[in-house]
């Protein structure tokens, strides 16, 4: 069969304009505005569409996809406030407190949780494994929620300075930064597959048009502010004159993995925006826009 006599028999927008090309042919164009048809064809239209398991409650799932690294950023940006604060509180006389910041990021912890808990089986196809591996990563919101809830009424017993003051931090403190990084790099790779397995939804993501690595940039920066609590830890526990250096260095280090990290969560939240579309409105494939006989010619073709 010849190309031109390929029609579509579904609804197909135009990538430009957004005209309806059915029944147009595949080698034409649109006649609003001239793109060719094979344009939005290419753009729209995904091979592997047939092969993708439905996801079960797609609104849910999707807006689950979006509030995750949403209130994880949140969380982030509420802590850099806290920074700020000691900033202040440092240059001037003035000693600022934010008393509700405790319980305000462990809110947000549970609600990027809640989000959360739509990547433990958002299809059917999942191995057990994997779900396993999912749902424990989900709970494991709940010590984080824990664990930072306490870092943060810590610093503000101590007048939110635990990395400006001058006296030795916490040994508590460190440890429980300690903590809260390793429960995050945890819950990061325990939700990987799934999330990786979402964004192969994404036609453009999988060809590698829209490269992201953003779980893994999230996890290096985990390790940077980790590497350098463990400098805070020997500069600030023994006081001797040979770690004194130590202390601005692993201050410094501290602050660009956290810089890293919010780099990352960023990113993270402008993918999930992007898988939005993508999970609430499965992808067309070749069957959806292309006539019957088009596609039983084209199998006979093949055969030849």
């Amino acid at each position: 069969m010849s190309l031109a006599a390929v029609e579509l028999t579904g609804s197909l927008s135009c990538l430009r304009c957004g005209y309806d090309l059915r029944g147009l042919s595949v080698v034409g164009q649109c006649p609003e505005c001239a793109l060719k048809v094979r344009a939005s064809l290419l753009a729209r239209v995904d091979p592997y569409a047939d092969e993708l398991q439905p996801i079960r409650l797609r609104w849910l799932v999707a807006f689950g996809v979006v509030l995750g690294p949403a209130a994880a950023l949140l969380t982030a940006i509420l802590i850099w406030v806290h920074r700020i604060c000691d900033i202040i509180t440092t240059l001037t006389d003035m000693s600022i407190t934010l008393p509700w910041g405790p319980a305000g990021v462990a809110t947000c912890i549970g609600a990027s949780g809640v989000g959360c808990l739509t990547l433990v089986r958002p299809h059917r196809m999942h191995s057990r494994r994997s779900v396993v591996l999912a749902l424990g990563a989900v709970l494991l919101f709940v010590p984080l929620a824990w664990v930072m809830y306490e870092v943060v009424a810590g610093d503000i017993g101590q007048i939110n300075r635990p990395y400006l003051s001058p006296a030795p931090m916490s040994t508590t403190r460190v440890a429980l930064c300690l903590g809260s990084l390793a429960l995050s790099a945890l819950i990061l790779l325990g939700l990987r597959q799934h999330h990786q397995g979402l964004i192969a939804r994404s036609k453009l993501m999988r060809s590698g048009v829209v490269a992201r690595q953003s779980l893994a940039a999230i996890i290096l920066a985990i390790a940077v502010a980790a590497a350098g609590y463990v400098l805070l830890y020997f500069s600030g526990g023994v006081g001797t004159p040979g770690h004194g250096f130590l202390r601005p260095t692993s201050t410094f280090v501290v602050a660009a993995g956290y810089m890293l990290l919010t780099v990352g969560l960023v990113e993270l939240v402008l993918d999930s925006m992007r898988l939005w579309s993508v999970i609430v409105m499965p992808p067309l494939s070749p069957q959806d826009v292309l006539s019957r006989a088009a596609r039983s010619g084209g199998r006979a073709n093949d055969a030849r």
